[in-house]
């Protein structure tokens, strides 16, 4: 059974919307197919190494270190994209590409980061909570 086909799955993510729903799909099918909470269990790491990447994030945009800034984004944003937070991954890229350019990021993407990774850390801990309730 996938999670398109089991519609209590399917309304855990319904209002979840900085989530992949397609790739937290298919870590759920892992799940289905002998990896036991494969899905929860990765969603948990992020959870517990996200913030500690996030607030480095904060401290190098603080010291206008953006070389380090761009590490650590594509560090956090790696971990966001295996597990489908699409939109932190996407503000991420888009700081990324701006630091590429040797131009410093402005402060509108830098809130839109922060209110990319506010949507999807609160998003994955609903998602936890759900899926804990549901076994």
């Amino acid at each position: 059974m996938t999670l398109a086909q089991d519609p209590k799955l399917t309304s855990m993510l319904q209002d979840l919307t900085s989530l992949d729903h397609h790739t937290i799909n298919s870590l759920y099918i892992l799940e289905t197919q002998g990896l036991k909470d494969f899905l929860s269990k990765q969603i948990k790491k992020f959870l517990e190494r996200g913030p500690e990447a996030y607030q480095e994030c904060e401290a190098t945009f603080a010291r206008n270190d953006w070389p380090a800034a761009r590490e650590t984004i594509h560090k956090l944003i790696g971990w966001a994209g295996m597990i489908g937070a699409t939109h932190l991954r996407l503000a991420g890229q888009a700081l990324e590409a701006t630091i590429d350019r040797k131009e410093i990021p402005s402060s509108e993407q830098l809130s839109q980061f922060n209110r990319a990774w506010l949507q999807t850390n609160g998003d994955f801990q609903k998602l936890v909570a759900r899926l804990l309730q549901r076994n």
